[in-house]
């Protein structure tokens, strides 16, 4: 299994690839073989391991990338060596944004202060409770749950 790893700062040209692993609901491999990259989809937070809503992430996500081409527009490399990039398909031109749609991950702030089409959809899918949104208990952020694991 062949990776492609840039140092921070060397970032690719957007490119087209197919997915070949989905690892959660934020994280996918695009491409197969010496071409395949590791992307992290800019501006969200998907459940991790462990959390309520993870595995509706990744299958949420799987069913709309699954053999699709989709384009990854690279914004900046992650301390991982991962490409943090918007992507889009044909029928998605936002999937980030479609996912806070569906109310399955959370808008990182943080790492997307100016992304306000991905707060507002957020508290959309809060208030017509979809998704992580329609349990009473939906847990907490993610990023706190890293934080609250030690990692």
């Amino acid at each position: 299994m062949a990776i492609i790893v840039w140092k921070t700062g060397t970032l690719p040209e957007p490119w087209s690839d197919i997915p070949s692993h989905y690892w959660d609901g934020d994280t996918i491999a695009i491409g197969a073989g010496p071409q395949r990259r590791i992307v992290r989809i800019f501006g969200i937070d998907a459940p991790e391991w462990g959390q309520t809503g993870a595995i509706d992430a990744q299958l949420a996500l799987k069913s709309i990338t699954d053999g699709c081409t989709v384009t990854v527009s690279p914004i900046e490399m992650d301390r991982y060596g991962r490409v943090i990039a918007r992507l889009a398909t044909s029928t998605h031109p936002d999937i980030a944004l479609h996912l806070l749609q569906l109310g399955l991950v959370w808008w990182e702030y943080r790492w997307a202060p100016g992304a306000l089409e991905y707060r507002d959809a957020q508290k959309q899918a809060r208030r017509e409770k979809l998704g992580l949104w329609r349990l009473s208990d939906y847990g907490f952020a993610p990023w706190e749950f890293r934080r609250r694991r030690g990692f």
